[in-house]
């Protein structure tokens, strides 16, 4: 499938460098596309690029970057296809900014559990740190395990500094004794390595080893820090999120009001609360951010 892009690409494009940032673009999709079992590009529907472009804006990437890494999907799926039908606007994305999921996107507990047990000692412990902490990819690879383990038994908090968006460290405090085992397990893994990552790896060499493990399993990475922020809102606010709640029949807001017995002033100032909390957590400091994770409050 990326091949079969960059073909595309080299048809649409005379200049090298356009051939180039492109096809770094176009390669990137096929990897979100692939991580969730698609193969072939005659298979990818315009959900998988609403999906990309969440993902996108999950990160952090700016509008303008949104709309130019849309943009290189479609002109890759025109160019071969010969077609405009599947096609995903790129303002459609930047205009939204904070994408609210209507699909849940955690890494169901069985699941997680499973993969566990199948994978390498090395990449299994990396989804336990994503799911105990809140963590992107990077910053879990690059975290030193046998630091954050001193830090968690001394202050009751550890310190993400490495990997974060935008170099924002920031601190996750530990509420329950199941983060501090998931430390000492990636800690004794880690051995003498400064971080996650073998000694003897580049950052990306490890990644794309990592990933590659992972291509056939049904889990992604950022399914485990999904996982995280529901399970943190049921932790704040005593009810599951919105996206694990989509039977009800009323808006969130008047709905968690009911289910916990308050006012819906007191049910909106909790969840607001908790989204803001929980956007610290994972390094996005805005409560509309999260969204992406819990579901919106409609």
């Amino acid at each position: 499938m990326a091949r079969a892009g960059h073909i595309a690409i080299e048809r649409h494009y005379e200049s090298f460098g356009s051939i180039s940032t492109v096809s770094k673009r176009w390669n990137q999709f096929v990897d979100y596309v692939k991580d969730r079992g698609i193969r072939r590009m005659e298979h990818i529907e315009i959900k998988h690029i609403r999906g990309y472009g969440q993902t996108l804006v999950d990160k952090g990437y700016s509008p303008a970057s949104q709309q130019n890494y849309i943009s290189a999907v479609n002109i890759v799926l025109e160019e071969a296809r010969g077609d405009k039908e599947v096609r995903l606007s790129p303002t459609e994305v930047a205009e939204s900014r904070i994408l609210i999921a209507t699909q849940n996107l955690s890494t169901p507990k069985h699941e997680h559990e499973h993969v566990i047990e199948v994978l390498d000692n090395r990449v299994a412990a990396l989804l336990e740190l994503q799911r105990s902490f809140g963590l992107r990819f990077e910053e879990s690879a690059k975290l030193d395990a046998k630091t954050a383990l001193e830090q968690a038994e001394q202050n009751n908090t550890i310190t993400i500094e490495y990997g974060t968006k935008g170099g924002q460290k920031r601190e996750i405090g530990i509420s329950h004794d199941y983060q501090i085992e998931v430390l000492a397990n990636a800690a004794e893994i880690q051995q003498d390595d400064r971080s996650m990552i073998p000694g003897e790896q580049t950052y990306i060499e490890f990644k794309l080893e990592a990933y590659n493990e992972i291509r056939n399993l049904e889990i992604n990475f950022h399914g485990e820090r999904h996982a995280y922020a529901q399970k943190r809102y049921l932790e704040i606010t005593n009810h599951i999120a919105p996206i694990e709640d989509q039977d009800r029949e009323e808006h969130w807001i008047p709905h968690l009001a009911k289910q916990l017995g308050m006012e819906e002033r007191q049910a909106r100032e909790l969840d607001s609360a908790a989204r803001l909390q929980i956007s610290k957590e994972l390094g996005h400091h805005r409560e509309d951010v999260v969204s992406a994770y819990l579901g919106g409050k409609g």
